[in-house]
C-alpha cells in the first residue's frame, strides 16, 4: 500500500474527517484516490515534522481488502520517500510517497471494479483492464463503463457515460482508430498516457505510482504488453482479425463496383 506525504496539517487535509478534495487536487491526489473520501473510515492520518521542521501529514488509504496498515508514520531514516511532482503544484516542500512493501493490483484496487480483460505485467501479475468502449464482447458504445441516466425531451431515458470518463472514453476512442486505421497511428507514448489514465479506473493508481513499482522492480507497461492494454481498454479481440474483414470488405465493394461498371 502506498503512503502519500502531505505538506499540510490532518485539519487542513481532513476537516471533521472528511478529505478536503481541493487539498488532494493541488497534490495531484484527486484522481488517483477518488474512492477515498472519510477518515478513518477510507484512511488513516498521521500529522509529522519533515527533517526541514515543516509541518506534514502521512496519509495512508485503506484498501479495498480493509487490511489496515501496520504503521502510519514518518521516518526520513528508514523510509525512502519518492518527489511526487505533480504539474499543478508550485510550492517548496513538495508531496512524496512511498510503500513498505511493493503494492500488488490487490492492495491498489478500488473497491468497485469495471469489467474488462486481464492483462498480465512482467511479472506476470494480472491487472484487470476496464472496457471503456464496447466492440467485442461488451455493448457498444459505452462498454463497462458506469453510466447515468438522462432523458430526452420526449420523456424517454437514456444513458449517458458519468462525466469523469468522457475525456477518457474519446482518447480510447483513438486507439480504437490507431488499431484499425494505419492512416490514424499513435506514438507509444501517447498511447502509455491513455493506458495509464485506463488502469486509474480500476486502481489507486497514476505516473508515480507506476513510477515507484519499476523503480522497485515491479514494472507494469512495457513495450510488451502496451497493445495487450490498449486492445483491451477498446474491447477488440483482434484488431488484426478486424482489419482484415474491413479490407475484405472494401474490396468486395471495389469488385462489385467494377462488375456494375462492366455490365
Amino acid at each position: 500500500m502506498f503512503q502519500y506525504l502531505l505538506p499540510v496539517t490532518s485539519n487542513k487535509l481532513a476537516p471533521k474527517g472528511v478529505l478536503d478534495r481541493s487539498v488532494l487536487a493541488r497534490y495531484g491526489l484527486d484522481d488517483v484516490l477518488r474512492d477515498v473520501r472519510s477518515v478513518p473510515a477510507d484512511a488513516i492520518v498521521c500529522d509529522c515534522q519533515t527533517a526541514g521542521g515543516h509541518p506534514s501529514v502521512v496519509l495512508s488509504p485503506i484498501p479495498a481488502t480493509g487490511d489496515i496498515p501496520e504503521t502510519v508514520h514518518y521516518d526520513a531514516k528508514l523510509q525512502q520517500w519518492q518527489a511526487y511532482r505533480p504539474a499543478i503544484y508550485m510550492g517548496d516542500q513538495l508531496p512524496c510517497l512511498w510503500a513498505a512493501k511493493t503494492p500488488t493490483p490487490t492492495f491498489l484496487a478500488r473497491h468497485q471494479q469495471v469489467p474488462g480483460y486481464t492483462v498480465e505485467d512482467p511479472q506476470r501479475t494480472k491487472w484487470m483492464v476496464p472496457a471503456v468502449r464496447g466492440h467485442a464482447n461488451f455493448p457498444a458504445p459505452y462498454g463497462a463503463m458506469p453510466c447515468d441516466f438522462d432523458w430526452t425531451d420526449e420523456g424517454e431515458p437514456t444513458k449517458k457515460l458519468a462525466r469523469e470518463f468522457q475525456r477518457l472514453w474519446e482518447d480510447v476512442g483513438l486507439i480504437w482508430d490507431h488499431l484499425v486505421d494505419d492512416d490514424k497511428r499513435l506514438d507509444d507514448l501517447k498511447i502509455v498516457k491513455i493506458v495509464t489514465r485506463g488502469l486509474q479506473v480500476n486502481y489507486r493508481i497514476g505516473p508515480h505510482e507506476l513510477r515507484w513499482l519499476a523503480a522497485n522492480n515491479a514494472t507494469v507497461i512495457t513495450t510488451q504488453n502496451l497493445m495487450a492494454f490498449a486492445q483491451s481498454l477498446a474491447d477488440v479481440d483482434s484488431a488484426i482479425q478486424f482489419r482484415e474483414a474491413k479490407k475484405k470488405e472494401e474490396s468486395q465493394s471495389e469488385d462489385d463496383g467494377s462488375a456494375s461498371l462492366d455490365g
